[in-house]
C-alpha cells in the first residue's frame, strides 16, 4: 500500500510557488498527539489544516503568475511605445 504524506504535497506546492516568485515563509510547526480516542478527529483536523495551507499556496501562485503576465504585457507595450517615440523624435532613451 502506497503511503501519502499530505505535508509533502504542501512542501512541493510551496516550492512551485517560490519558483514562480511568491515569497513563501514557513511558520511554526505544531506537534499533534494522536491516541486511540482522538485518531480520527485529529487526523481530520490535521488534513483539513494541510488542505487549507495547500490551497493558500496554490492561490498565491496563481495570483503571482497572473501578475507576472500582466506586468509582461504592460512592459512590452511600454517598450514598443518607447521605441516608437525614439524613432519619431530621434532621442535616445
Amino acid at each position: 500500500m502506497r503511503s501519502i504524506r499530505p505535508q509533502d504535497t504542501v512542501k512541493d506546492d510551496a516550492k512551485t510557488a517560490s519558483d514562480a516568485g511568491v515569497d513563501v515563509t514557513t511558520g511554526k510547526t505544531t506537534d499533534v498527539n494522536i491516541n486511540d480516542d482522538s485518531a480520527s478527529s485529529k487526523t481530520n483536523e490535521v488534513l483539513s489544516d494541510l488542505n487549507k495551507q495547500d490551497q493558500a499556496v496554490k492561490d498565491a501562485t496563481a495570483k503571482q503568475q497572473a501578475n507576472d503576465q500582466a506586468y509582461d504585457k504592460v512592459k512590452r507595450k511600454y517598450d514598443e511605445e518607447t521605441a516608437e517615440f525614439e524613432k519619431k523624435t530621434n532621442l535616445p532613451f
